[in-house]
């Protein structure tokens, strides 16, 4: 008996998804870039039923990397931190975008090299920028919010946020580089990146943040 068409839709999505791990897999174990015919190997089906899918390699690349981007932003705020306060918050975006790097580092020097190297698609860039935008105002609103009800060191939250996200950036950098030059890459504990929050203040009256481009503390 001929399958519906959903279950044929149901079919197609499954075999897609497949082939997208697959492609993962691969990346993951730094076989880039990925020719169709390892595809198939890896996604155990023939090299004709992967070009069904993706007809050319520069079509698996967008598809990969359209999977990533989602993956990303579906990474950006778990469900179960939102009830958290600031600091805890921040301390978990931080831990998350750390412990996902060290646990995948061929996966995200795939993303971030593809992000500069100018081969990805200006669509797909757009959306990699609009993705750091959008993380990095969240960031800036929860220190403000941590400094207002004092759990983290007062400051210019701007020059907090920038050195928090410089930390974790040149991270990756630096794993790119240890991994050209055959060199095992050690990333930091996150604690370590953490103490850029600074103890909680100790004083009885909240920390107050820094409006951007409001003089600081003894500016004439």
């Amino acid at each position: 008996m001929p399958r519906s068409k959903v279950a044929n839709r149901e079919v197609k999505e499954r075999q897609r998804a497949n082939l997208l791990a697959a492609a993962r897999r691969l990346i993951v174990r730094g076989q880039t870039p990925i020719t169709m015919e390892a595809l198939a190997g890896e996604a155990g089906v023939s090299q004709g039923l992967a070009y069904r899918y993706f007809p050319s390699k520069d079509a698996l690349f967008r598809a990969v990397m359209e999977d990533m981007l989602r993956t990303t932003e579906a990474w950006a705020v778990p469900p179960d931190v939102l009830a958290l306060p600031p600091r805890a918050r921040i301390e978990r975006m931080v831990v998350a975008m750390l412990e996902r790097r060290q646990a995948n580092p061929e996966f995200f020097r795939f993303f971030f090299r593809s992000l500069s190297d100018g081969s990805l698609p200006s669509d797909l860039r757009a959306r990699a920028q609009d993705r750091v935008r959008v993380l990095r105002e969240r960031l800036r609103d929860l220190v403000v919010a941590a400094q207002a009800a004092g759990e983290i060191t007062a400051g210019d939250p701007d020059e907090l946020v920038v050195a928090m996200v410089a930390c974790i950036e040149g991270l990756w950098r630096q794993m790119s580089r240890d991994a050209r030059g055959g060199r095992p890459s050690v990333l930091p504990r996150p604690e370590i990146v953490l103490r850029l929050l600074g103890p909680t203040p100790t004083t009885s009256s909240p920390a107050r943040a820094t409006r951007p481009g409001a003089p600081r503390a003894g500016a004439a």
